[in-house]
């Protein structure tokens, strides 16, 4: 799916438990998208168990919300994601060697083939 820059949103709430797909799926699409891979995703999801957070998290999740919640909860959420990527300028990516690493992507690369790393792997590197 193609966005316009206009179109694009500044925040992605995702449940893990779609009709048709699985949330997990959806957001590793939106990660690998270079469309999409730079917008923060929110879980928000039934799915409470260490384990669904624990993967939310590692699929590059800001944050994770567990139903029911308050809606002042999440809009608070919500701003503290928003406010921190407008507070953090774009950084470029860093190269070592053979080895570049996109931070603002979430994204690493050896030769310009893409390594595919967790969130949890992946934020000792940056």
């Amino acid at each position: 799916m193609q966005l316009a820059p206009e179109h694009s949103p500044e925040l992605v709430l995702l449940d893990l438990m779609l009709p048709d797909t699985s949330g997990t799926e959806a957001g590793k699409h939106l990660k690998r998208d270079p469309n999409t891979q730079g917008i923060p995703i929110l879980m928000v999801t039934a799915k409470g168990e260490e384990v669904d957070r624990v993967v939310g998290f590692e699929l590059g999740a800001e944050d994770y919300v567990v139903k029911p919640f308050s809606i002042r909860e999440l809009l608070l959420r919500i701003d503290v994601i928003l406010r921190g990527r407008a507070a953090s300028p774009p950084q470029p990516p860093v190269q070592f060697g053979r080895l570049r690493i996109d931070r603002q992507a979430h994204r690493a690369f050896v030769d310009d083939q893409e390594v595919e790393l967790s969130s949890i792997v992946f934020r000792p590197l940056v």
